[in-house]
């Protein structure tokens, strides 16, 4: 039954940049997405994560903002819960260029060599398994 089901479309964008140009790619995401659509940033342990989060807040000013905190977890305890809900088949992937490098490292996580669209993933998937959730982007 649909009736009672939530479906939430998370895109992601996948970049390497440097220094000043996360936080334009940032705002440019967070505007393509619209104000409407909440945006977590990730606030690592320690000043320099408060400095992080505090600089991208600042510079995406009119738009809904929330830090999320890594919990102290390791990555595989915070990707449990997206990936119980991928195993049941209840996650789908929004076509984009983003898919093939996204399942290859879905595949081999958690031993792959890289493991940050997987977490970043689990963080995604955790600010919207919460209560009141209006909207994500990362």
């Amino acid at each position: 039954n649909h009736e009672n089901r939530t479906d939430a479309r998370v895109g992601m964008v996948r970049a390497k940049v440097a220094g000043g140009g996360i936080a334009r790619l940032v705002r440019a995401t967070a505007e393509a997405d619209g104000k409407a659509v909440e945006i977590g940033l990730e606030q690592e342990p320690g000043s320099s994560g408060k400095v992080a989060v505090a600089f991208l807040t600042r510079e995406l000013a009119g738009f809904a903002v929330r830090a999320v905190s890594p919990s102290g977890r390791d990555k595989l305890t915070r990707a449990m819960p997206f990936l119980a809900q991928a195993e049941a088949g209840n996650v789908r992937l929004l076509r984009g260029e983003w898919n093939r490098a996204w399942l290859d490292e879905a595949a081999a996580f958690p031993d792959g060599e890289h493991d940050d669209q997987m977490d970043a993933t689990a963080h995604a998937f955790n600010l919207l398994a919460r209560p009141r959730y209006t909207g994500f982007s990362l």
